[in-house]
């Protein structure tokens, strides 16, 4: 089975309401297709947010590695993403963006295998 794959599998197992692959996320200019989003509750009411509204929105890379890190790392961040996350499977890190501001994210943070992460908001974490 091809890294890619496998990675997805892996990311979705992390959550329980999860749009995966062909589905297409609303943000302000576009409707990306991330390779996962951890959604919150379908009603709303587990984490105390919208149902339409992804707790994280997780791109896995390769090939498509540097446009993940920066122009589709843009257009989350301007769409107030809270959490976005770019699996890079070279390298064998996760890269987590935070914090959208004006367009940009402020937090850029690199985790190794074995790092516990969760995303900012739900009480889902998992380890590399």
């Amino acid at each position: 089975m091809e890294n890619h794959t496998c990675a997805r599998r892996w990311i979705a197992r992390a959550g329980r309401h999860v749009l995966g692959g062909s589905n297409r996320l609303e943000t302000l200019d576009s409707k990306p297709e991330p390779d996962v989003a951890v959604m919150s509750h379908p009603d709303g009411e587990l984490f105390g947010t919208d149902a339409s509204e992804p707790l994280v929105v997780v791109e896995v890379s390769d090939s498509s590695l540097r446009y993940d890190l920066t122009e589709k790392a843009a257009l989350y961040a301007a769409s107030q993403i809270a959490d976005y996350w770019v699996v890079d499977l070279e390298h064998r890190v996760l890269v987590v963006f935070r914090d959208p501001r004006n367009g940009v994210y402020e937090t850029r943070e690199t985790y190794q295998p074995g790092s516990r992460i969760g995303p900012c908001r739900g009480p889902i974490s998992s380890s590399m």
